[in-house]
């Protein structure tokens, strides 16, 4: 057996995903939101993508995870328009206005500054950044470009959260 491939391999980091009967068409009305996902993780496809599933009318175009089998599955599962491994395509996109960061910890304060800097809301998931650094970066762009930024700290309504706050409520000292 001898196996054959093209001599120059594809570059393409996106592309269209088969999308079910219930998904809003990708030829939306341009006031029906656009709405992109960066990253495919655990937390992304068991909490935030389910979320987004039931908000209504969104025109997922875009989900980008770091490996295309990864976001060509998940794409699919929640009826996004295309899916690739490179945030350029969603940044340029201007049918895109809010982007969810949902990537590894390293990577959010710079996608974030990049995704306000190309005029798109911001939903990003914590930590802003790993340094003070950066967030003081992803906060300047926010100022600067008067874009909306929204962190997802969700642990702030765990029980245990609850528990702690209350407990040190009443302190004055160590």
């Amino acid at each position: 057996i001898v196996f054959r491939y093209p001599d120059a391999a594809s570059t393409a980091r996106a592309m269209p995903v088969a999308r079910s009967a219930t998904a809003i068409p990708a030829g939306a009305a341009s006031d029906t939101p656009g709405v992109s996902f960066l990253g495919a993780g655990n937390y992304a496809k068991a909490v935030l993508l389910p979320a987004l599933a039931g908000a209504g009318p969104l025109r997922r175009r875009t989900l980008v995870a770091a490996t295309g089998a990864s976001a060509q599955h998940t794409a699919a599962r929640f009826d996004f328009e295309d899916c690739g491994t490179d945030p350029e395509a969603v940044l340029a996109d201007p049918s895109v206005r809010l982007v969810f960061v949902a990537t590894r910890h390293d990577s959010h304060a710079a996608l974030a500054e990049r995704a306000l800097r190309a005029a798109k809301a911001v939903w990003l998931e914590k930590p802003v950044g790993l340094t003070p650094d950066e967030v003081d970066r992803v906060i300047a762009a926010a100022r600067e470009t008067g874009g909306f930024l929204a962190v997802g700290y969700n642990r702030r309504f765990s029980p245990h959260a609850r528990a702690i706050r209350a407990a040190f409520a009443g302190r004055s000292g160590p």
